[in-house]
């Protein structure tokens, strides 16, 4: 049995019912570690106070990975939840699961961190992570404001990693769910979008990235049917965005992601997207 550990104040967060859903998903991946932190916390800096009093240190990750995580701007990036790989923990600590205290945490996003460990089991993460470390060299260019390039190299990282958490959650036989969420990401970028509203070019580059890979199952999702279900939500926002070229282009590239994982793919379809990205730009 798993013991959960709790750090920090949950605040308005129902520990128990985190811990059923937490102990669920387990189960559905045959995961049994001996322990799990849950760690909340409101700030940047509340994390690392939390850090210090539970660990020893702030710093949970390998030397090599310093710098962008400590960054506010990256700690407000994360949605809700967020897993800490094993090498981005300090020796012999449990899996680590970090909560904003002040996120709504849906059962989908628990479903989402399951999935994460069981890759870090099977070691998909290191590769993933190896990949995005020769990514990062590559993503120049894009703009000359450095925040910019830092929110697309996140924002593509981040989508090639749910491709990936889809792909186990297939393989364990939760295609439905990757649907639902599939179905729940494009709704949400459908509020938020508007062919009318002026905005950096870039930002039309990530939308059109976002939907072409929400659009686009991993290889052991049944796709065909899906992946026309998921295109009738979004074709007529792509065409009255005049974008519908550059997202057929994005999906053909991300189906070229191979399974299970690869540097040398996944560092390939990177490249390829950021290329595109950039010729995008000089337009």
């Amino acid at each position: 049995m798993t013991k959960i550990k709790i750090l920090g104040n949950p605040g308005k967060h129902n520990v128990e019912v985190v811990k059923k859903w937490l102990k669920e998903y387990l189960n559905k991946f045959n995961l049994s570690p001996e322990e799990i932190h849950l760690v909340f916390a409101k700030s940047l800096q509340e994390f690392i106070e939390i850090s210090k009093q539970s660990y020893g240190t702030p710093d949970l990750r390998e030397e090599d990975t310093l710098g962008l995580w400590w960054e506010e701007k990256i700690f407000e990036s994360i949605p809700g939840l967020s897993y800490f790989r094993k090498n981005a923990r300090k020796e012999g600590l449990p899996p680590i699961i970090l909560i904003k205290q002040d996120a709504k945490i849906p059962k989908e996003a628990i479903l989402d961190e399951i999935s994460h460990m069981v890759e870090d089991e099977i070691g998909w993460l290191k590769i993933k992570h190896g990949a995005y470390s020769l990514l990062k060299k590559n993503c120049v260019g894009i703009s000359d404001n450095p925040l910019i390039e830092l929110d697309f190299f996140m924002f593509l990282t981040g989508e090639i990693t749910d491709f990936f958490s889809g792909e186990i959650k297939c393989k364990y036989g939760l295609a439905k769910e990757v649907m639902e969420h599939k179905q729940m990401e494009i709704k949400h970028l459908a509020k938020h979008i508007s062919v009318h509203e002026k905005r950096e070019k870039i930002y039309d580059f990530l939308i059109t990235m976002a939907i072409a890979f929400e659009t686009t199952f991993p290889p052991r999702c049944p796709k065909r049917e899906n992946e026309r279900k998921l295109e009738e939500m979004t074709i007529d926002c792509i065409r009255q965005m005049l974008i519908e070229p550059l997202y057929r282009k994005i999906k053909s590239i991300i189906s070229k992601l191979e399974s299970p994982p690869k540097v040398a793919n996944i560092y390939r379809c990177g490249a390829e997207i950021i290329e595109l990205a950039q010729e995008f730009l000089e337009k």
